[in-house]
């Protein structure tokens, strides 16, 4: 494994951020490289990965690895969600890790590429699909607008990414495709797929996130129910599943906002080295198989 960095501008050449990665290298080669992008970080520890005892399993005789830490948790220990999105220029971000990857790609014959995150991650994973090719998504519980995520984080990402209240009410109120996803045009590049998984009993995300999301997608009312799954574009594998059982607080509370557990990730990653065309094995009758 090696760590490196590298910095990257930020707010109109104001600052500069560094951008961490650490690599897993599959001694023997791979054409297959696995990317993890972390959501809400843990702890203040920064760099923060996420995927670090998977990519150390199985960069041994899988795949290689490339883990990557949001460059905006740099700036406060406060902040541990930054959805590696800035209102100045959040693309230099995305478009920086994209140039890493394709490095990757071009010096060790990587012929596929698997994207793994949910939640946070979500909003840089689905944006990248415009700078890469021949790459599979592993997405769940997807955020897809970050101003309509809960106030106190947006507070945090606002006060220490300068974000005064009009700007801030300006990129809520439009939608800014700075702040979320302008979904058709980060689907555009057909050589990519991805399937995209939502816990039905995760009633925030469901509403906020996965809602517009479907509705967009297909034009129709989403009426979800726990068996949905519908390839809303050729490329686009939208599945409804309860693959843990949601947890009860003591003041019966349902919190369903679960990730799959590192078997499902392992699952996922070992179908997508073995198989040509993973899209053909990553089914819904795949990912239905979780439920409980």
């Amino acid at each position: 494994m090696i760590e490196y960095s590298k910095d990257i501008t930020w707010k109109s050449g104001e600052k500069k951020l560094p951008l961490f990665f650490r690599f897993f290298e599959k001694k023997a080669g791979s054409n297959a490289l696995v990317v993890y992008l972390h959501g809400a970080a843990g702890s203040s520890m920064f760099p923060y990965y996420n995927g670090m005892s998977i990519a150390k399993k199985y960069s041994k005789h899988a795949a290689h690895f490339l883990l990557v830490s949001d460059p905006l948790l740099s700036l406060a220990d406060e902040l541990r969600v930054a959805w590696y999105t800035s209102p100045y220029q959040e693309e230099d971000i995305i478009i920086n890790i994209a140039s890493e990857i394709n490095n990757i790609v071009s010096k060790r014959g990587v012929e596929k590429i698997l994207f793994v995150g949910g939640s946070a991650a979500s909003i840089p994973l689905i944006k990248i699909g415009r700078y890469v090719k021949n790459s599979y998504f592993f997405i769940w519980n997807p955020q897809t607008d970050l101003t309509k995520y809960y106030v106190g984080h947006i507070s945090r990402w606002a006060s220490n990414l300068k974000v005064d209240e009009t700007l801030l009410a300006d990129l809520s109120s439009k939608e800014s495709t700075r702040t979320s996803v302008n979904f058709k045009e980060c689907f555009e590049e057909k050589s990519n797929y991805y399937s995209i998984l939502q816990m039905f009993k995760d009633d925030f995300h469901l509403k906020n996130h996965a809602k517009p999301f479907y509705e967009a997608m297909t034009g129709k009312p989403a009426l979800f129910h726990p068996k949905l799954s519908e390839l809303v574009l050729p490329n686009v594998l939208f599945h409804i599943g309860s693959w843990e059982r949601p947890i009860i607080t003591k003041d019966g509370l349902v919190k369903g906002h679960i990730p799959p557990r590192s078997n499902r990730h392992a699952e996922v990653i070992l179908a997508f080295v073995k198989h040509n065309d993973p899209k053909r094995v990553l089914t819904a009758k795949f990912f239905r198989k979780w439920d409980v």
